[in-house]
């Protein structure tokens, strides 16, 4: 199955739905920062600290939020409207920019 029969298969649930969860996808697979959580999840905060990941974005193909990965439930911990089932891809916080 191709990428696009996926992202179809994936969003047949509702014309309105399945329209946002294509842009979302696409726009996802066009940006290589994000990491599928399929593949991979964040790394735990540190050697001692192996419970949580570090903050990261988090999104399910249409909403993006702020969350981690919780180790010891295995489930994600988004504070938006995403639920911890619903998450597809996640990345690192970006830098910002130093101040003048």
């Amino acid at each position: 199955m191709t990428r696009k029969e996926q992202i179809k298969a994936a969003a047949s649930f509702s014309n309105m739905i399945s329209n946002d969860f294509i842009r979302g996808a696409e726009w996802a697979d066009s940006h290589p920062n994000w990491h599928k959580v399929s593949e991979e999840l964040p790394p735990p905060l540190s050697v001692t600290d192996v419970d949580f990941s570090d903050s990261v974005i988090v999104t399910d193909g249409v909403l993006l939020c702020q969350g981690y990965y919780n180790y010891i439930c295995e489930t994600w911990e988004a504070e938006g409207d995403i639920d911890s089932d619903e998450v597809t891809h996640w990345m690192y916080l970006p830098d910002l920019p130093p101040k003048n």
